[in-house]
């Protein structure tokens, strides 16, 4: 492997490390057992404007595996037979990549890349690029196939065949951002307007919405467009003609939830494509029965008036099937930002407790928190709280949970003075909860305490039972001769509660 090469499958890696999961305390004998993900070749059907210069698009390689892919002797065959009357292609190497050489024939390109290594969980690392420009003669809705075929020394081949199909230059705008206002358990109105920017009639669009956190839902869902959790995609067959600017048949409505924080600014979404353009990634994103129809009649885009008032023709349903893209995708995305007002914030409640144990035993020590309300806990990514263990004098931490460390950043996880802990969960709903269990062995006798603080980076509604006692032998329970007891202490009466099993809500693409 050439130096250079070497330093690509670092760089890629270290940009990507987030993707990788490492499960600690995995059996050995069941990771073997598992089979191994097979690589995969990556190359996503194209879509190629018939009056384009030419468009660039990377061949990827992917592995999901638990070990390091070495390949040796790796060449790659790009097949365009399939391309005839549609498009040329040129093979384009990274210019860092000097290992790698291409020879083209009429209907083929071979390109040797020596030896190479794709590192574990690597979920996608370019090989090289592949440019494709249009045949002059070529008809929007003209397809062809090109097929691309990995082999390497002791390695099954690879192929993957693509579709390219040749399409109509289009151009849609979304419309500018707004600021909307609502009110816990208030509604609002999104703002949804696209214009045709270019010289043809875009015969079908699609618009994505993607809403933030959990904090609205829709209040009327169309047939014509499908939802899954905070997304809404509708399909128009609406006709969008040059110069025209269009809106919503209706407003797109949304009720906020009566436990969103207050006061909170959101952010959602809002996307135009053409029906070309979001088929692959709509297919990847939402397979068959992903998205639920809706049921409350057809939503349709609708003229607005033109600029001396009169009003527009409106929308022209048509029922072409002609390939369209958009040349320009910079201006496809608009951002609305909704301002939830108000005062409605948590109220998070640390629960401490209180155990007994002889000297040289260990004892369990769990402390949580417990939302109280009456708004939700969290962020909008990342932990939503964090919490501060002090650790009893005259004892020492033998066993740590997941999602604690040392306040100190020692290396040992155990025998630390302070914990940080987390929940790994963004959101914790009104009466959720969460726990640590801390192994602690008692090496003195005698009653002994200290803090659990939680911190959770909002304004909450009341702050003052945010900290709780851990209490190691009371001197009434020692007295009693309860030899291994615990209790919950603090601002939470009642029993420590199990951890919150929550889905993580989904983001936007």
């Amino acid at each position: 492997m050439t130096p250079s090469r070497g330093r690509r499958a670092l760089t890629w890696l270290g940009a990507c490390a987030g993707a990788a999961l490492v499960i600690a305390g995995a059996s050995p004998t069941a990771a073997q057992a598992a089979a191994a993900p097979a690589p995969r070749l990556y190359f996503p059907n194209l879509i190629l404007p018939g009056d384009s210069t030419g468009k660039a698009q990377s061949v990827q390689l992917a592995n999901h595996g638990d070990a390091d892919l070495v390949l040796q002797d790796t060449v790659v065959s790009i097949d365009t037979s399939g391309l005839a009357g549609v498009a040329s292609v040129a093979p384009n190497p990274y210019p860092y990549d000097a290992g790698t050489t291409c020879t083209t024939a009429a209907t083929s390109i071979t390109c040797s890349m020596g030896d190479l290594i794709f590192k574990a969980g690597n979920g996608g690392m370019g090989l090289f690029d592949l440019t494709f420009t249009p045949v002059r003669s070529a008809q929007p809705d003209q397809k062809g196939d090109v097929t691309i075929t990995l082999t390497a020394r002791d390695q099954a081949p690879l192929v993957k065949t693509s579709a390219v199909t040749i399409a109509e230059s289009v151009n849609l705008s979304s419309g500018p951002g707004a600021t909307v206002q609502t009110t816990p358990g208030g509604r609002l109105t999104l703002p949804a307007t696209v214009r045709n920017s270019g010289t043809a009639t875009v015969h079908r669009a699609v618009f994505d919405v993607s809403l933030p956190w959990d904090a609205f839902t829709y209040t009327k869902r169309y047939s014509n467009c499908g939802y899954a959790d905070q997304r809404a995609v509708c399909h128009f067959t609406d006709d969008l003609l040059p110069g025209g600017e269009y809106t919503l048949s209706e407003p797109m409505g949304l009720a906020t939830r009566s436990n969103t924080p207050a006061p909170r600014s959101f952010g959602a979404y809002l996307h135009w494509e053409t029906e070309t353009d979001a088929q692959d990634w709509l297919n990847e994103q939402f397979p068959p029965g992903t998205l639920t129809p809706g049921t409350e009649g057809e939503l349709h885009l609708v003229a607005k008036p033109t600029a001396t008032g009169t009003p527009g023709t409106g929308a022209q349903a048509q029922a072409s099937t002609q390939t369209q893209t958009d040349t320009d995708s910079s201006d496809n995305l608009s951002f609305a930002t909704i301002d939830v007002t108000g005062t409605n914030r948590p109220d998070v409640a640390a629960t401490g407790t209180s155990v007994t144990g002889a000297v040289g035993t260990t004892v369990n020590v769990t402390v949580g928190i417990t939302n109280l309300g009456p708004a939700r806990l969290g962020l909008t990514e990342g932990a939503a709280a964090e919490v501060r263990v002090t650790v009893p004098k005259g004892t020492t931490v033998v066993s740590v949970p997941a999602h604690c460390w040392p306040s100190n950043g020692q290396d040992n996880p155990l025998g630390a003075a302070e914990y940080l802990c987390y929940t790994p969960l963004p959101v914790i709903d009104v009466s959720g909860t969460y726990t640590w269990t801390l192994g602690l062995r008692i090496d003195s006798p005698g009653e002994t305490s200290a803090t659990f603080t939680v911190e959770t980076g909002v304004d909450e509604a009341n702050k003052s039972n945010n900290t709780a006692k851990i209490i190691i032998n009371p001197a009434a329970q020692a007295r009693a001769g309860d030899a291994s007891n615990a209790r919950p202490t603090g601002s939470v009466p009642g029993p420590t509660a199990p951890p919150l099993r929550a889905t993580i809500p989904s983001r936007l693409r």
